[in-house]
């Protein structure tokens, strides 16, 4: 027999996973616009996708995304760009401002 009153049906327990995997569902429907800004001598740059352009670069350059491994990145605003190693081994820069 199917029960349509999920508090009256179910038990606490059930009813609180029940609310939270609903909660969940709600908030990985709703598209949150994320914005990091790096600002530095008068200068501003939006820094958010900087991960983005770090692996655009590297399939640019003919590159795999499966074969990435690790990609570290170093903000250096007073020289104006970001400084990317990837797998510890490839080297490159991004322009911020």
């Amino acid at each position: 027999m199917l029960c349509y009153n999920t508090a009256r049906c179910a038990g606490n327990a059930q009813l609180e996973f029940i609310l939270k995997v609903k909660e969940l569902l709600i908030m990985a429907a709703v598209k949150v616009k994320e914005q990091i800004m790096l600002q530095f001598a008068d200068k501003s740059a939006d820094i958010s996708d900087l991960n983005a352009k770090v692996r655009q670069a590297w399939k640019d350059e003919g590159n795999k995304v499966s074969d990435l491994k690790t990609i570290d990145i170093y903000v250096k605003p007073e020289e104006g760009f970001a400084y990317y190693v990837i797998n510890g081994e490839k080297e490159g820069k991004i322009e911020l401002f």
